[in-house]
């Protein structure tokens, strides 16, 4: 009776990607278009210089729904919600990405990063910090102390579908960080309610979050609740515009002075100068309000990114951010208020094909820069990353 009703269900979601064709504005195929149908192989080829085509991108989602990849089926068709020309076609391909989410609601997320630092702990550079006290040595005399963390996380997610078409995913991860030294050693647990809704020419997330983080010794020492909130705006030619926001509050059990509300927004325009080539700009504000009034700040940060898809080799990435954080009160033991600025410049790629275990490894490098007006917080730092994704 099982295995009926999983072929009743199956049946009817065919029937509706069959309805689909209609509305898509693309007709059914004919015999000879069915023989000359090309495989998934030459349709991903293809999708990767004409991201846009939405004919070839509904016809790899079919192949992968029939194989039973139901991640990737989704994936294309919330890429078609995306890039969709009218409300005939939103109402459609959400009742199929309903249909997708039913047949298959769980998701299960591992990762596992290498992370090699040349400044884990952002030791400052400075051998002396001057107050009003008298001159001290800061920790680490001035000197960088490389290292080499491992980061590893799982993530299980059940997606729901809802009468108005709108998904709600609930979601639970664990991430563990380890190095060598073991204060740096964290655990973090995530529980999380995602709801989306989709429009046409744009979407909409909300999103309570509930987060622990434990010590080496598993002690609690900081918990956040928070919500997140955004809005896509997907525009002509691939452009698309971003804004999101959070707000949370932190307790951290061990040092309540540093416990308060945090909040940031932040908007995001990226378009794609031709079909290999993207740019994307980014600006933020944020502010934070611990119990301690000279950790009080307000942050602003301007980022600039571009990703450029080569055949046959991979998508290289550069990325920067210039970051400025300014505190509400004079610092301790000086007559400052405490002034951060902070640059970082970073390459990252990825292959388009290569993989190890079902994932494709991703490879990123950055050099940070902190300038303060304050001795303690001059830092340098570059960090790498090696980073493999696998969902299923």
């Amino acid at each position: 009776m099982r295995y009926l009703s999983e072929r009743v269900m199956r049946a009817c979601i065919f029937a509706l990607f069959a309805t689909m064709f209609g509305v898509l504005g693309t007709k059914g195929p004919s015999a000879q278009e069915v023989r000359e149908q090309p495989n998934a192989v030459q349709l991903i080829q293809f999708l990767q210089n004409n991201p846009e085509n939405r004919r070839a991108r509904w016809a790899l989602s079919q192949m992968a729904f029939k194989a039973g990849r139901y991640d990737i089926a989704g994936y294309h068709v919330q890429h078609l919600l995306q890039i969709s020309s009218s409300q005939q076609d939103i109402d459609t391909l959400t009742r199929a990405l309903a249909a997708i989410t039913t047949a298959d609601p769980w998701n299960v997320e591992l990762s596992f990063a290498l992370l090699p630092s040349s400044n884990i702990r952002r030791y400052t550079y400075n051998d002396e910090f001057e107050t009003v006290l008298g001159i001290f040595t800061p920790i680490g005399g001035g000197k960088e102390e490389s290292g080499i963390g491992i980061s590893v996380g799982a993530g299980l997610s059940y997606a729901l579908s809802l009468p108005d078409n709108s998904r709600l995913t609930l979601r639970a991860s664990v991430d563990h960080n380890l190095y060598d030294t073991s204060d740096l050693n964290q655990t973090h647990l995530l529980f999380a309610a995602r709801h989306d809704f989709f429009s046409l020419g744009h979407s909409t997330t909300i999103e309570p979050y509930l987060s622990f983080r434990f010590d080496e010794g598993l002690i609690l020492d900081r918990r956040k609740i928070g919500l997140n909130l955004s809005r896509n705006w997907w525009l002509e030619e691939g452009a698309q515009f971003r804004a999101s926001a959070v707000i949370e509050n932190r307790d951290y059990l061990v040092d309540e002075v540093l416990s308060g509300p945090y909040g940031r927004v932040s908007l995001r325009y990226s378009y794609a100068l031709n079909d290999q080539l993207r740019l994307g700009f980014g600006f933020a504000l944020a502010r934070s309000e611990p119990q301690r009034v000279h950790l009080k700040y307000w942050e602003g940060q301007m980022s600039v990114d571009a990703s450029r898809r080569f055949e046959n080799v991979g998508v290289f990435g550069l990325f920067s951010r210039y970051t400025e954080r300014r505190y509400d009160n004079i610092f301790p033991a000086t007559t400052l208020i405490r002034e951060d600025k902070t640059f970082t410049l970073g390459v990252s790629y990825q292959h388009n094909s290569f993989e190890i275990l079902g994932s494709r490894p991703k490879i990123s490098c950055q050099v940070e820069r902190n300038s303060s007006n304050i001795a303690l917080y001059d830092y340098k730092a570059t960090d790498c990353g090696l980073t493999f994704e696998r969902s299923f």
